[in-house]
């Protein structure tokens, strides 16, 4: 039920923090479960043995993040996709060094090459790197800018995955700071790119709908 704990805090936050959300609720409850399942995966994920999914630690987690929307925390973005926020309840289960690869690789549906994705070790410093789809998936140091990415979290926490290209693998860089043009938020220090500018969130920018 994890994707409707976070839809429950997400949009009780919106609307107690938001000015005029402009949507009520259920509507954003059910906008933000679907996203939730649709693209985190978070209750497939943590079905999935791989990932080492901790209860304790994601009772945890939710707490804190329910106590930042409590107070409207400005940082909350940058808490929550933090090595200490929500990808911080998978553990992971196999070391580094080792194939992070599912099986059956082909045929697996995203849910499950999501899982594979987290299932290391040591997540706050060891992500799954593939390759390519069916090349090498190994457990590896996450890397500084410069360093080969899949996704942001095979880069350190001040850097994301470049891959403007559509390659099968990025590049790590620098994320930037207010004012830099962006294209992303992941590209802004702090994770909010307006009007293709990095920019510092106020209460709407980071609880109203965009």
């Amino acid at each position: 039920m994890l994707c409707a704990q976070l839809a429950s805090l997400q949009c009780g936050a919106e609307q107690g923090c938001c000015t005029s959300p402009g949507r009520d609720l259920e509507t954003c409850q059910k906008a933000v479960s679907e996203q939730c399942a649709q693209s985190l995966y978070l209750d497939d994920i943590a079905r999935n043995d791989s990932a080492g999914f901790d209860m304790e630690q994601a009772s945890t987690v939710f707490l804190q993040f329910a106590q930042r929307l409590d107070a409207c925390d400005l940082d909350v973005v940058h808490w929550n996709t933090g090595p200490e926020g929500l990808r911080s309840i998978f553990r992971g289960t196999i070391e580094a060094g080792q194939s992070c690869k599912p099986a059956q690789v082909l045929t697996s549906d995203r849910a499950t090459q999501a899982a594979a994705l987290v299932s290391c070790r040591n997540p706050e410093t060891t992500a799954c790197l593939p390759q390519t789809l069916l090349g090498e998936w190994t457990c590896t140091l996450k890397g500084p800018a410069g360093a080969s990415c899949l996704t942001d979290d095979n880069c350190q926490e001040d850097a994301y995955c470049s891959n403007p290209e559509q390659s099968p693998l990025g590049e790590c860089q620098l994320r930037a700071p207010d004012g830099t043009g962006c294209s992303a938020a992941a590209q802004c220090a702090a994770l909010f790119c307006v009007s293709g500018e990095c920019e510092s969130p106020d209460v709407e920018l980071a609880y109203c709908p965009t």
